[in-house]
This record gives structure tokens, C-alpha cells and sequence, in this order.
């Protein structure tokens, strides 16, 4: 993905721990989003390993020249936002 778009779209580095809740008894783990679509369309999400990736993260750290970023896709899946009220009960 292009740098610039890396930086758009990531969460911040400091918001980073708490989009993630510990693992539950099953050890597994939950990811929450940080945001949502703006419009109505389908759309896919990716969960990314961004281990390697703290060099992209905000001035300071040195981030390398290279125009693109290269992540890990651990999952995806597809989903559909729709307008408000389109499809709530009455």
C-alpha cells in the first residue's frame, strides 16, 4: 500500500492498545475498528500484522524512504454499510 495512504488510514500509535481487548478464556482475542464507512457500498477489512511497521509511525521515528508499506493480511472478510435506516425495524 502507498505510504500516504498507510498514514491515512492507521490508527494512531498511542490508540493502538485499546482497539485490542486481552484474551478471554478460549484465548482468543477481539479487534475493534476505529472507524467506520462514511457511505452506503461494500466494502472489505483486512486485519494486518504491522509488526516491522514502527518505523511508518509519525515523525521522529525515522521512517524509511520506501514509497510503499508491505503488510501482512492475517484475515478479511466482506460487508455491506447501509444509509441509516434502511433495513431497521419500525
Amino acid at each position: 500500500m502507498a505510504r500516504e495512504t498507510f498514514t491515512e488510514v492507521i490508527a494512531p500509535l498511542h490508540d493502538l492498545p485499546a482497539l485490542i481487548e486481552p484474551a478471554d478464556a478460549s484465548g482468543g482475542f477481539r479487534v475493534r475498528a476505529h472507524r467506520v464507512p462514511r457511505t452506503a457500498g461494500s466494502y472489505v477489512a483486512h486485519l494486518v500484522s504491522l509488526q516491522g511497521c514502527g518505523p511508518y509511525f509519525g515523525p521522529g521515528h525515522g521512517a524509511p524512504r520506501e514509497r510503499t508499506v508491505r503488510l501482512a493480511s492475517l484475515h478479511s472478510w466482506s460487508f455491506r454499510h447501509l444509509p441509516t435506516g434502511v433495513g431497521e425495524a419500525p
